[in-house]
């Protein structure tokens, strides 16, 4: 999943925008659950910043499948292959 601070304006470039991008970029990357992107008013680290802005989450430590996956140098290199094409393509639009 993708979280993102919920934008006041959809006509421009916005963390929901970004998330979308991220989003897509890791499903297709990494065969992964998609669970979607998930508006986070809540988090500081997400509302005080002055630019489109996201966390991906990639898995969670506490699943062991999850883990075993996450621990492993083919998936981190997967992961860090499309959060850059996910980068690449929104610093285009």
């Amino acid at each position: 999943m993708t979280l993102y601070y919920p934008p006041a304006d959809d006509n421009v470039f916005n963390g929901k925008k970004l998330a979308q991008i991220v989003q897509k970029h890791l499903i297709n990357t990494l065969k992964t659950n998609d669970w979607g992107i998930i508006p986070r008013p809540g988090l500081v680290v997400l509302r005080q910043t002055q630019m489109p802005a996201v966390i991906a989450e990639l898995g969670y430590m506490t699943n062991k499948s999850e883990l075993q996956l996450l621990v492993t140098d083919d998936f981190q290199e997967k992961a860090a292959q499309a959060l850059h094409s996910a980068i690449m393509e929104a610093l285009q639009q």
